[in-house]
């Protein structure tokens, strides 16, 4: 019998160097003689370095207080729906009317719904039907708001506005005299801000001066009867061709323009800014020295480029766009929608010429637009976005406010304005829009008197609570804020 071999431990080290030999080259000739799978390598995962942001308040400088751009359009009260509380809660400043997406602004704002029979006499009260756009504009003013009335219409089959022009803009007077001068029943309400916004289907002609026209000559009839207050149009579909034209059209013939209005929707805060800025150009390029902007309607509309048009959406919800529309309107009423709020409304405020914004909706029974509630009344993320920026409006001067970013890892961009309030109370907001995850907040020149900080932060989980109160000490302080890459705080000085 051959003999069993040595255990290893009572070999020699000769013995156990020349054995650990003989097992390498039989691994070797193995190798040879089969193949080898190899295992992929992992690669090294690199993370992206954690966002920051430097945020500076110099509470020595004062500047101007950022405008109310915390504007509605429609509501309080609505078809089925009163956010009267909300607005209350928002201090809404001011209530756009328009007449073309509900059945409710229809019938209360449309001018073919108040002014019922073309052929009837314009100067008579019998002539109009104002029950319920009294109804919806007694909402706006208990709440203290005051009303941009756009005059539009819904009805595609205008006619009688394109052939006859000037008893449109008459039209347009009388229902001016009901609210401002006791006209028909009316009353005294001192409504100085018209847009004029014809939606009938000849606005899609290319003849300019079917619509044109027709804002020249409600535009002169406006102005004669009420000099002193503020007239524009016409809600274009943001920086279009034919809202050069306009600007161009009312140069040349020296029609008063006291402010132009477009729609955004989409989800770049940067491109809002860019339209508002050749918008801008275009109208001192054409000799509007006093000539402001107004986003007349705006909301966030995730991925535009590869969504359908909204309205589109809503009448196939049936059909094929049903899952695009629930994403959409979802993500307007989440905390993106609700950054996205916050970070445009902190981003105009930076724009001279814009004085106002109206977000597009507040009805929330027939609007799916509105980011404000829900259907029954309660609020959303975005809610609290408006009452977050109403602070700052109520402010009694602003304060230098600079936000510096990296530009190699920013993605979209933070945004940052101060305040001082009568009482002395500093105010600052900061929003996050797909962007940093840290904030650096540097405090200098702080008065004496304002020794405590407190944080309120609202993200996908929290909605504007006091997260932190920290104790400020020596003339430079540092804050140090811990933001989702979605979110807006509040840092309130006392």
């Amino acid at each position: 019998m051959p003999r069993k071999p040595k255990p290893k431990n009572q070999l020699s080290a000769g013995q156990r160097a020349a054995l650990y030999l003989e097992e390498q080259k039989a691994k070797l000739d193995t190798a040879e003689k089969s193949e080898i799978i190899e295992k992929p390598k992992k690669e090294k995962v690199i993370k992206p370095k954690p966002q920051h942001a430097v945020v500076r308040v110099d509470l020595s400088a004062n500047v101007q207080k950022p405008h109310a751009l915390n504007g509605m359009c429609n509501g309080p009260v609505s078809y089925e729906g009163d956010l009267s509380r909300l607005f209350a809660d928002m201090k809404i400043p001011y209530v756009r009317n328009c007449g073309w997406d509900t059945k409710a602004s229809r019938h209360a704002f449309d001018i073919s719904r108040i002014f019922k029979n073309p052929d009837a006499d314009d100067s008579k009260p019998e002539s109009y039907d104002f029950s319920l756009t009294d109804k919806y504009m007694m909402g706006v003013y208990n709440c203290r708001a005051e009303c941009i009335f756009s005059f539009g219409d819904s009805d595609p089959n205008m006619s009688w506005a394109q052939s006859n022009p000037d008893k449109w803009a008459r039209v347009c007077a009388m229902i001016i005299k009901h609210y401002n001068d006791y006209w028909a029943d009316g009353f005294c309400l001192g409504i100085n801000k018209f847009e004029i916004s014809p939606r009938g289907k000849f606005s899609s002609l290319d003849d300019r001066n079917s619509l044109f026209g027709l804002y020249e000559k409600a535009a002169r009839m406006i102005k004669l009867r009420s000099p002193d207050c503020l007239v524009g149009g016409m809600s274009f579909d943001g920086y279009a061709d034919r809202g050069r034209e306009f600007i161009r059209f009312c140069s040349q013939k020296n029609i008063p323009l006291d402010f132009l209005s477009f729609e955004y929707f989409g989800d770049s805060v940067e491109e809002a800014v860019s339209v508002c800025e050749k918008y801008t150009s275009a109208i001192i390029n054409s000799g509007f020295n006093d000539t402001y902007i107004m986003i007349c309607a705006w909301n966030y509309v995730k991925n535009p480029a590869d969504t359908v048009n909204p309205r589109v959406i809503i009448a196939n919800e049936g059909g094929k766009y049903s899952k695009e529309c629930r994403e959409l309107f979802l993500a307007q009423k989440s905390i993106e929608g609700a950054a996205f709020c916050s970070s445009l409304m902190l981003a105009l405020a930076d724009i001279e010429r814009v004085r106002f914004a109206t977000y597009y909706d507040a009805q929330p029974s027939v609007s799916r637009f509105c980011g404000i509630s829900d259907r029954y009344g309660n609020p959303e993320k975005p809610y609290y976005a408006f009452c977050a920026y109403s602070g700052l409006v109520e402010c009694e001067n602003g304060v230098l406010c600079v936000s510096e970013q990296d530009p190699d890892t920013r993605h979209s961009g933070v945004w940052a304005k101060a305040g001082m309030t009568k009482d002395g109370e500093c105010i600052i907001m900061i929003s996050c829009f797909d962007s940093c995850q840290l904030i650096d907040l540097r405090l200098e020149s702080i008065p004496d008197n304002l020794y405590e900080a407190e944080i309120y932060m609202a993200d996908g989980v929290k909605n504007m609570e006091l997260c932190d109160t920290v104790h400020l000490s020596g003339d430079r302080k540092r804050l140090l804020l811990s933001m989702s890459a979605y979110g807006y705080a509040i840092v309130k000085l006392r």
